[in-house]
């Protein structure tokens, strides 16, 4: 992203997007937004400057996605930003859900805001982390502290894989060993 508080020309008006959104919820479909705090888009550097990581904070300036420019998640005024930019979609357009990237690169405290804040405006919203390897096992801390609602399920993957593959009675045993550990 090159600009958290405007849709991409390329992707049509706020009215067309109202419009979608609108539309389904006449129809009872809820809508789920894929959203970034960890990074912006390339070339953002000059925008965003005091935003981002610099070397002298002992790390690199871009992060470990693709050598995108890395948001300071930790500072809080770089926090509050983030999520006022988030949080301001979901009042202007009613988005149900986020799909949120790159969880594990985001510390838990900026999280735990944005859904704060999220469940201010609208106490039924969810976020579902991409917090990438996790599974029922292994989710980073980020299920149960009022950060993520849920993330993916990587394990799934494999699961899918094997049972396509003639292994059901291995998936099934996964599948009910994985239902033990959940709550809601």
């Amino acid at each position: 992203a090159s600009d958290f508080t405007k849709l991409n020309p390329a992707l049509g008006t706020d009215a067309d997007f109202r419009n979608m959104i609108d539309a389904a919820h006449s129809k009872g479909i809820k809508i789920m937004v894929d959203v970034v705090l960890n990074h912006s888009g390339y070339g953002t550097e000059d925008k965003f400057g005091e935003m981002l990581r610099t070397t002298d904070e002992g790390g690199d300036q871009k992060s470990s996605q693709s050598g995108l420019p890395d948001f300071r998640t930790e500072d809080k005024a770089v926090r509050n930003r983030l999520v006022e930019w988030q949080t301001n979609w979901v009042k202007k357009f009613g988005i149900d859900y986020f799909r949120v990237d790159t969880v594990k690169h985001v510390d838990i405290a900026t999280w735990q805001e944005l859904k704060n804040s999220l469940t201010d405006v609208n106490p039924s919203f969810k976020m579902i982390g991409e917090y990438f390897g996790a599974g029922a096992s292994s989710n980073g801390g980020t299920l149960g502290t009022g950060a993520m609602d849920s993330d993916l399920d990587f394990d799934f993957n494999d699961w899918a894989t094997q049972f396509v593959r003639g292994g059901i009675t291995a998936v099934e045993n996964n599948l009910t060993s994985r239902n033990g550990k959940l709550n809601n």
